[in-house]
């Protein structure tokens, strides 16, 4: 995978253009998930970002990722393979998790125990992103990783 160095496009569009599998992934997810009936518009498109299934975050530009405090240094939101998802409470988040791992959507899942956000890409499963489930904390900072939901559960629980 490459980091890509994009400019002056927006975040979805820099996956559109390089990694429409990512979208292709996070649309199947939103229908598995029922959190929307059909989508009018392209799935990304939110008109509020407290919408379940609604993107967050996707590609970041190498030099935002470093503006912001505690992104992972070699954050897969730089190669255009992640995104982050508004789901809402940490039920949900684990039950999307679980969702993720049956349906193989996702190679990785990461929850925020105090954020109403997931994180999911399509990172390949080796070296630094090999593990498949991870708990992350407010700052960006992995604090647990697991080999499937129901560890992820297990260990996530220790910090809501």
């Amino acid at each position: 995978c490459k980091i890509l160095t994009i400019l002056n496009k927006s975040t979805i569009e820099a996956i559109q253009k390089y990694h429409p599998e990512v979208l292709i992934q996070y649309a199947e997810l939103c229908k598995e998930m029922r959190a929307v009936d059909k989508f009018d518009n392209p799935p990304w498109v939110c008109s509020e970002q407290k919408i379940k299934c609604c993107i967050t975050s996707g590609y970041r530009h190498p030099s935002k990722n470093e503006e912001i405090k505690g992104a992972a240094r070699n954050s897969a939101h730089q190669y255009g393979l992640a995104l982050d998802i508004y789901v809402g409470s940490f039920s949900e988040q684990i039950r999307w998790a679980k969702q993720i791992e049956k349906a193989k959507l996702f190679t990785r899942v990461g929850i925020y125990p105090n954020s109403p956000h997931i994180h999911v890409d399509l990172m390949p499963l080796k070296g630094e992103y090999a593990t498949p489930f991870l708990v992350i904390d407010n700052n960006g900072k992995t604090i647990a990783s697991a080999n499937n939901a129901a560890e992820l559960e297990s260990k996530a629980t220790k910090f809501t």
